[in-house]
């Protein structure tokens, strides 16, 4: 049998540590991940429940009535 190592790609490395160093000091750089991780969050939430958007109708309507 052969001994499988993983091998890490640094040069990846190197760039996702650079790219979080500008986050951190970038104010509008981290006002777009927040807005990013949001949006996928809802997406997320939409993908997991088929009926959310019908149920949040349903809801503002008996809100509206109430």
């Amino acid at each position: 049998m052969e001994n499988f190592q993983m091998q890490i790609d640094f040069s990846v490395m190197e760039g996702i540590c650079k790219m979080l160093e500008l986050m951190d000091k970038s104010k509008i750089a981290k006002r777009y991940v927040w807005a990013i991780s949001l949006l996928i969050i809802m997406c997320v939430m939409m993908w997991l429940t088929p009926d959310f958007l019908k149920a949040l109708a349903d809801f503002i309507l008996t809100l509206k009535n109430a």
